[in-house]
Formats: structure tokens, C-alpha cells, sequence
């Protein structure tokens, strides 16, 4: 699916910034190419911030640690 990403970054409080820049790490983390990355942040950030949390968690797996 994607990177694992902690469940609490997607609260209604999350920043925005916070939210894409820790899905960045994750996903390097996990091999994503540069392209892969910025295919999803680009798409994360054509529209509101709800469009940005459904797009960051369609894109991602809860962490499971």
C-alpha cells in the first residue's frame, strides 16, 4: 500500500506541513523513488486540507508498532 505512517499525524489538528513532511521521510524510508513521492504530494495538495488526509491515507498503512 505504502509507507506505515503513525495514526496520530492524521488528527483534525494535524499541520499540513507536518503531515506531507512525515509521510516524506517515511516513504524514502521505505524505497519509495523521488517520483513516487512527489506523485502523492502533488496530488495530497490540489485541493483542500481534507483532500490532503484522504490522500495521505489512501496512500499509506497504519504503523502497526
Amino acid at each position: 500500500m505504502g509507507p506505515a505512517i503513525a495514526d496520530e499525524y492524521y488528527s483534525p489538528a494535524g499541520n499540513a506541513f507536518n503531515l506531507l513532511g512525515h509521510f516524506q521521510r517515511a516513504a524514502r524510508e521505505q524505497g519509495w523513488t523521488e517520483r513516487e513521492i512527489k506523485d502523492v504530494i502533488d496530488k495530497a495538495t490540489s485541493a483542500d486540507y481534507e483532500h490532503l488526509l484522504q490522500t495521505l491515507i489512501k496512500h499509506t498503512e497504519p504503523d502497526r508498532e
